[in-house]
């Protein structure tokens, strides 16, 4: 890993997508970060193409078509065409982000409808708007497994830390440049005012109240989501999809409510 490609990409990737959308998803981080080499050339990608937090970019194209091969065939499981016409995989996060989107839209969600949503529009940059614009945002930019995992330690303990500050721990990580992306992603909700910014998962959800600048959420009690209205816009923390007990009928229940407050 190079240090300052990686600064760079520490501050300027935020996910897929379009900004301009009224849906937004915002997750903690990206899954993966267990291959070094499919790291550092997301990272490298990033970089030489010219990417920044001006614009979203798309899921599809920088995945697959960037990263290359061997690497993008993880990816292909979940966003391109299969041999033999098999079935791209579901991604849980994504598959149930996308239930609500297609709910919203008075769409069918149910698996097989997810699947062509997440293979052919999710994430992608679109201007059509029966598919939905929408925003597969990440609070945090490096990819990691799973929370107990941390491989940085040992991938950037060559960083002389000039340009990128020591990612030692995901602790101190998180610490360092919290405040940072918070504060950009608050400027990018005032000034593209979405209808509906959807938090997922509830572990650090200390994060989204200063991004949202408000710790007082109305609880659904039933299904332990959360909800607040800021201006136009409606901010919802909900359970990540990994949790265990989680079901369908948990994202039913969701689905139905944020459609009805974004009605009344």
């Amino acid at each position: 890993m190079n240090e300052e490609i990686t600064a760079y990409y520490l501050t300027n990737f935020w996910g897929y997508g379009n900004w301009d959308s009224d849906y937004w998803f915002v997750g903690m981080e990206e899954g993966g970060g267990n291959d070094l080499q499919l790291v550092v050339n997301k990272i490298d990608s990033f970089f030489q193409n010219g990417y920044s937090h001006e614009h979203l970019i798309d899921n599809y194209h920088f995945q697959v078509n960037l990263v290359g091969e061997p690497h993008n065939k993880e990816a292909l499981r979940f966003l391109g065409p299969r041999p033999n016409n098999r079935p791209v995989a579901l991604q849980n996060y994504w598959a149930k982000m996308i239930k609500i989107l297609l709910h919203l839209n008075l769409l069918n969600s149910n698996n097989s409808a997810i699947r062509n949503y997440q293979k052919d529009h999710w994430g992608r940059i679109h201007n059509n708007d029966y598919f939905a614009k929408h925003a597969v945002i990440e609070l945090f930019p490096l990819p990691s497994q799973n929370t107990n995992e941390w491989n940085y330690s040992e991938w950037t303990n060559h960083f002389e830390n000039n340009f990128c500050p020591p990612l030692l721990d995901r602790e101190g990580y998180f610490m360092t440049i919290s405040n940072n992306r918070i504060t950009l992603l608050q400027n990018k909700i005032r000034e593209y005012q979405p209808r509906l910014v959807v938090f997922s998962g509830l572990t650090h959800q200390n994060y989204y109240d200063q991004i949202v600048g408000c710790n007082n959420w109305e609880l659904l009690d039933q299904i332990k989501c959360y909800f607040q209205k800021v201006n136009n816009t409606l901010f919802v923390k909900t359970n990540h999809p990994n949790t265990w007990g989680i079901g369908h009928a948990y994202w039913n229940i969701v689905s139905d409510e944020i459609l009805q407050r974004l009605n009344s």
